[in-house]
């Protein structure tokens, strides 16, 4: 190879070297690296009895009687109670981005976005997720109530609680309106 060649090639390699370093320290500033963990909520569909759901708005009381769960005693879909549960357990924290808390405000954990949600087994509470703003479809930025590590959580979890909570409940189905006609023949 010619001499020129190689220098090329040497320059080349540096300059990729640097954007590396670059990029791998703008990313370490980010973020914390480390392991992150599964949410750790198995086993909350047969312990958890209540959710509590609290947003800048709303607070919702969900209980549980038997294998239904109950808002101020209107019974809830069954298919919902089931996607709250089902969001709870696959919750996993894709990776730290604050050990210390700081930012809070910056990753919508603080303010009118943030949402919480208590799983309680009778009145022991037994976890407390805060939830923040969107990341990308299906992540977020979430921390465990009580402690100061925020997490990108991946999951469905804030999906599931962005649904107006009146579309929650079952609704009683009603009998179709009668006709003219029907009233006339009757």
């Amino acid at each position: 190879m010619k001499k020129q060649t190689i220098n090329r090639l040497i320059q080349a390699v540096v300059v990729l070297a640097v954007v590396y370093a670059l990029v791998s320290f703008s990313q370490g500033r980010q973020t914390d690296t480390g392991i992150a963990m599964p949410a750790n909520l198995t086993g909350l569909r047969t312990a958890s009895d209540k959710l509590v759901i609290e947003t800048e708005t709303d607070t919702v009381e969900l209980e549980r009687e038997g294998e239904k769960w109950f808002w101020d005693k209107k019974a809830i879909k069954k298919a919902k109670a089931t996607e709250i549960l089902d969001a709870l357990e696959g919750l996993e924290f894709a990776r730290v981005v604050s050990s210390d808390g700081s930012g809070a405000d910056q990753y919508g954990l603080i303010g009118g976005a943030t949402k919480s949600i208590s799983v309680y087994e009778g009145k022991k509470r037994l976890r407390t997720i805060v939830i923040g703003g969107a990341t990308n479809p299906g992540r977020f930025y979430a921390k465990l109530g009580g402690k100061s590590v925020i997490y990108e959580a991946e999951g469905g979890l804030l999906a599931v609680l962005e649904e107006p909570f009146s579309q929650w409940t079952e609704t009683e189905k009603k009998a179709p309106a009668k006709t003219e006609k029907e009233e006339t023949e009757n």
